[in-house]
């Protein structure tokens, strides 16, 4: 277990795709809402999805063991993603409801309650908490790191709003969140087959402006997603920036790569023979 979750720690460049492997997590079990905490030298994380179910503390414990790999709707990788966290910390606490546990070196054991502002997160919320040693991490590079996702990393979220890192007095350091909208739907050819596509609008608070339009299609065949299941239909999304300085991403629910067309795009994560497996900044992405 130590190896395995060492190994999952070096998954990635970025040293807070930690985060984002909980953006992910919090999406597939609808919340609406991510809080981020620089609390002394601890980092808490806290969202109000779906609670910490028993068969969910042994995913978060393991890595390469997922309890979402029947689900082809979902996106993040509730094992493997969290433990991207071991380069800042060998040890992640979960708090929710029941369940009070802690990860590493290298057992599950049960975690100490911990005093919890009243502001941060609600009774029925999950809080990890992430210990850090004095100077691993401050709050000017979380800021720093949302700064770099900015807005557009939300997308092609479906129920996440808003992702809010706050001070230590619960005032809003840095906030990424998007003002919808529907749109009308119209019918388009994709793949040589008639498909319904959603169209909707989004902007940010600096005034950025994106067209999101979203469809079903046949899953191609010959292709396996990593730990997850294909179902019979894949969604896809296109997102056409409607400023002339927006720049174009790749993403796989969340952004792993940019591009130099202008152009946002977003599917589910695929494994192909023809197609070898790399990492990105921002995760991986095929």
């Amino acid at each position: 277990m130590r190896r395995t979750r060492d190994h999952a720690g070096n998954l990635s460049s970025d040293r807070l795709q930690g985060l984002s492997e909980i953006v992910q997590n919090a999406e597939d079990l609808g919340a609406t809402d991510i809080r981020i905490l620089m609390w002394g030298c601890e980092l808490l994380v806290a969202h109000n999805g779906s609670p910490v179910r028993l068969p969910d503390v042994l995913a978060l414990a393991m890595p390469w063991l997922t309890s979402k790999a029947e689900q082809a709707e979902s996106t993040g990788r509730f094992g493997i993603g969290l433990m991207t966290l071991q380069s800042l910390s060998p040890h992640l606490e979960v708090h929710c409801g029941h369940y009070r546990f802690r990860v590493g070196d290298p057992d599950i054991a049960v975690a100490r309650p911990f005093p919890l502002p009243d502001w941060f997160a609600g009774d029925t919320w999950t809080v990890l908490r992430v210990p850090l040693e004095p100077g691993v991490l401050g709050a000017d590079e979380v800021d720093a790191w949302l700064a770099e996702w900015g807005d557009s990393a939300l997308l092609f979220l479906g129920s996440v709003g808003s992702v809010t890192h706050l001070d230590e007095q619960g005032r809003v350091r840095r906030r990424l969140a998007l003002d919808r909208e529907t749109g009308e739907p119209f019918e388009a050819v994709v793949g040589g087959q008639s498909a319904d596509v959603e169209t909707g609008g989004a902007r940010a608070g600096d005034g950025s402006r994106w067209l999101i339009c979203r469809t079903t299609v046949p899953s191609p065949s010959g292709i396996t997603r990593s730990h997850k299941a294909v179902g019979s239909t894949t969604a896809i999304a296109v997102a056409l920036p409607l400023g002339p300085d927006d720049a174009g991403r790749i993403y796989a629910g969340l952004p792993v790569a940019d591009t130099a067309l202008s152009l946002c795009i977003n599917a589910q994560s695929i494994r192909s023979p023809a197609v070898r497996r790399s990492t990105t900044p921002r995760g991986t992405a095929h």
